[in-house]
């Protein structure tokens, strides 16, 4: 049996790839062979890893490696095979530089092992706001009681680590009124200002906008941004509120 068939390019440098676990990948826990997506100089296999905590839901890893280091940026995503469109939400996103060209995430579908899932890959390193390529001149940070100042007109405040999306959100509503998430776009920003250096380790920062079950995810460490889910299991972020400076003055 032919493990991966289809392939669709875009002007957009969007590849859509119709995948099968066949043979071997009809075992849970076993992954496809590589295959390579010539036109975005990517190499990619697939894996299930059997039900989740869902019902009929089951567990899908992607790995990706890029070993021409030739997209700065990419994204990768799994459907149906019936999705003939791309796919609005449930984007992973990272930079690929220096020895970060190897990349894996998982994913939830109601796929069984052994069905078709359709793959994404997608080049964005055009983005304005790359944060893997910004080389702005850092702004000074004052920071006062664990609040960060004159950051995108914004005072920043950072919580506990290891906290799923609720835990974050009741955290935010304990420090009064004003505070918030921030958003994507606003992380972002403050990556900028603080020079690309992290602030807060290795941890992921939670982010809007999100939806029913996901929300994104930011790493100052790794230099990424990812569409995370926020259930239970989900306790890998750390709070980040935000609030105008106008709110305290």
């Amino acid at each position: 049996m032919k493990r991966f068939f289809g392939l669709l390019l875009s002007v957009a440098l969007l590849i859509a790839v119709s995948a099968v676990a066949g043979h071997a990948g009809t075992e849970i826990g076993k992954w496809t062979d590589w295959v390579r997506a010539d036109k975005l100089a990517l190499e990619y296999r697939v894996r299930c890893n059997g039900l989740g905590t869902t019902p009929n839901v089951y567990m899908w890893d992607v790995e990706v490696k890029n070993k021409g280091a030739d997209i700065a940026k990419f994204g990768v995503n799994l459907t149906p095979t019936d999705m003939a469109v791309e796919p609005a939400k449930g984007w992973m996103t990272w930079p690929i530089g220096g020895n970060r060209w190897h990349k894996f995430v998982g994913f939830r579908s109601e796929a069984a092992p052994g069905q078709k899932v359709k793959i994404w890959l997608k080049n964005l390193s055009a983005e304005k706001q790359d944060v893997a390529t910004g080389h702005l001149a850092a702004g000074k940070l004052d920071s006062v009681d664990g609040t960060v100042f004159n950051a995108c007109n914004m005072a920043w405040k950072v919580g506990k680590a290891d906290l799923d999306w609720n835990q974050t959100q009741e955290w935010i509503k304990s420090l009064g009124i004003g505070w918030r998430s921030p958003t994507k776009d606003e992380l972002v920003m403050l990556f900028k200002e603080v020079g690309q250096k992290s602030p807060i380790g290795q941890d992921y920062a939670w982010a809007e906008p999100k939806d029913e079950h996901s929300a994104w995810h930011f790493s100052f460490y790794y230099r990424e941004v990812r569409w995370s889910y926020f259930d239970d299991h989900s306790r890998y972020g750390r709070g980040v509120a935000v609030r105008p400076l106008t709110d305290r003055y």
